[in-house]
């Protein structure tokens, strides 16, 4: 797994960087699941673990998307002037720009209604 060091903070694989994911990200997670009452998996234990966990479940997701093997989906956020975004941040009563690009795969080809993608433009 290679890393590139973040400006400011922990190490993070250049596959997450190029995600839009920052060295926060396990932090964050973990955070996530505390203020949710759930138990932390093994692989939590350490900044390591959990992007290896990430990069097989996103691996596994896209080899899924791309046979149509399920009821899959992939979604992108893209801010404006920054590619990929994993953390959007915002002052208040600011104004953030994104483009949402995505793949829905409804296993052979049903009409599944609960894959969808709703967005609200002003």
């Amino acid at each position: 797994m290679g890393c590139a060091a973040s400006v400011v903070g922990a190490p993070v694989p250049e596959w997450a960087m190029r995600l839009g994911l920052d060295g926060a990200h396990p932090a964050r997670l973990r955070k996530f699941y505390a203020k949710q009452g759930l138990e932390d998996p093994e692989w939590m234990a350490s900044d390591e673990q959990i992007w290896q966990v990430l990069e097989k479940e996103r691996l596994d997701a896209e080899q899924r998307v791309s046979e149509c093997d399920g009821w899959n989906h992939h979604v992108t956020l893209m801010q404006e002037g920054r590619g990929q975004a994993a953390v959007v941040r915002a002052s208040k009563g600011g104004e953030v720009r994104l483009v949402i690009k995505g793949r829905m795969c409804n296993k052979d080809g049903d009409s599944c209604i609960h894959q969808l993608m709703l967005t609200d433009r002003k």
